[in-house]
């Protein structure tokens, strides 16, 4: 699958893309053997542009997101593609090199952030999971 981008002009030369992923293959292994959760996706994020992954529940929105920051969870596995970071590819780094461009770098908004930043509640008060409450400490959100 390919995203397109929206409102650039056609045949409009721009800089290389801050973030570009090509080919992304993402799957999970479970009692019942290893499922594709995505499908060699294709998008890039040029500089000063805004992109958001917009679908269905479970289409693999947060699972691209978190291959691309390196925190797929353990049954997780990056099978195929390119992620690269300002031309440079990131995709087979170590966690402890992401580590050192994670929430300073690049980042990740989890999905319903939102409504805990405006209702001035966290986790701990609501219950609820927000891990990664920007309020927090990055380390709490690994």
């Amino acid at each position: 699958m390919t995203i397109s981008p929206v409102g650039r002009l056609e045949g409009t030369v721009l800089p290389p893309p801050v973030l570009d992923v090509s080919g992304l293959t993402i799957s999970y292994r479970d009692q019942s053997g290893t499922r594709t959760a995505v499908h060699g996706i294709d998008f890039s994020v040029a500089p000063g542009e805004v992109v958001a992954l917009v679908g269905e529940s479970g289409s693999g929105k947060s699972t691209t997101a978190q291959a691309i920051i390196g925190l797929l969870p353990e049954n997780g596995r990056l099978d195929g593609g390119s992620i690269r970071l300002n031309l440079q590819e990131i995709a087979g780094w170590p966690q402890k090199r992401l580590d050192g461009i994670r929430g300073s770098v690049i980042s990740l908004v989890p999905q319903g952030s939102g409504q805990f930043a405006q209702s001035g509640q966290d986790d701990r008060q609501t219950g609820r999971g927000n891990p990664c409450d920007p309020r927090q400490s990055l380390r709490r959100c690994r």
